[in-house]
């Protein structure tokens, strides 16, 4: 699968664990709704910096977006996991950032050695 269709696939996964419509998510990042809807159907390819955009906002790593390793079911649980914590609301955006890649891996750890 290429990163492009990784992260349209991902993209409205990502807007949803924001807790945003599509109008409010463009709204929120000061681009079109259309755009929006076009990037989650696949027929436009979003610039780096939209990518970056995307992500900041709901604090989930960029890289997140495009790589495959990150699926989008995992990477949704840790977060809504990490939301949970009253701790994790005090961390700067950077840190939300590392402690999602951080849980995302010890769930993969985990899930991994419990399966052998």
């Amino acid at each position: 699968m290429k990163m492009n269709e990784i992260f349209h696939r991902k993209m409205k996964a990502f807007r949803k664990i924001y807790g945003a419509s599509m109008e409010e998510f463009a709204c929120e990042l000061e681009i079109s709704k259309t755009y929006i809807q076009n990037i989650e159907a696949g027929k436009a390819n979003p610039t780096l910096e939209t990518v970056q955009q995307i992500g900041e906002k709901p604090g989930i790593p960029p890289v997140s977006l495009l790589m495959k390793e990150y699926s989008d079911n995992q990477f949704v649980t840790a977060y809504k996991l990490l939301q949970l914590l009253e701790s994790f609301e005090t961390l700067t955006d950077d840190e939300k950032q590392e402690a999602v890649l951080l849980f995302d891996r010890l769930v993969r750890i985990l899930f991994r050695n419990t399966a052998e």
